[in-house]
């Protein structure tokens, strides 16, 4: 066999093989009931996130808390860093430390210098007890909205429209469900569905 025609044939087994793998991702969608996701529009998703930016821009952080919360269920890491720094501040909510800080340890699950960073600043000034006492806190949030929990996928980009190779931003999505996303509920939003009747089987 040729060279040309190897690397076809390799080529070629890779994808039926990513296809074939790809199939079976609904099978194995959600980390937990299917009642703690719904289903949201692609347009909604990004308007919601376009809102919780702008109301914080226009300093109405109480409606910015919210619309980011919702958002850091779903397990957004750019808006768990956001809460993070919001419960920090005490903008739009009461300041609390240990939310912020929990928050942000969430966020910090995905690679990103910036959240590793400001996690690292903070864990600087704890005492080993307080590092201790925190890490459950920290792991009971990130198995409720981390990654594996919420079914989201994020990648580093440049947030220059100039096709920059800095990566300075990250971009996450939910999964896909033909033209809509599966978004992770907030809990609140799931006691509440708790409450509601099972469906029988």
């Amino acid at each position: 066999m040729n060279t040309h025609r190897h690397a076809r044939y390799l080529l070629l087994s890779c994808c039926l093989l990513s296809c074939c793998l790809l199939s079976f991702c609904p099978l194995v969608a959600h980390a937990g009931d299917a009642r703690d996701f719904e289903t949201m529009s692609r347009t909604a998703f990004v308007a919601l996130a376009n809102g919780a930016n702008n109301a914080y821009g226009n300093k109405n952080y109480n409606l910015a808390f919210a619309r980011f919360q919702r958002l850091a269920c779903a397990g957004d890491k750019p808006s768990q860093a956001k809460l993070g720094t919001m419960y920090l501040s005490g903008e739009g909510i009461a300041r609390d430390d240990l939310q912020g800080y929990l928050w942000l340890k969430v966020a910090s699950e995905f690679e990103f210098p910036a959240y590793r960073n400001i996690v690292k600043k903070i864990e600087s000034v704890l005492t080993p007890e307080q590092l201790k006492a925190t890490a459950a806190g920290a792991e009971a949030l990130r198995n409720r909205y981390g990654l594996r929990a919420s079914n989201i996928s994020c990648n580093q980009s440049s947030s220059s429209s100039f096709g920059s190779n800095l990566k300075d931003a990250v971009v996450c999505s939910p999964q896909a469900e033909g033209m809509n996303f599966l978004v992770r509920r907030c809990e609140v939003d799931e006691e509440k569905l708790a409450a509601e009747p099972k469906p029988a089987k």
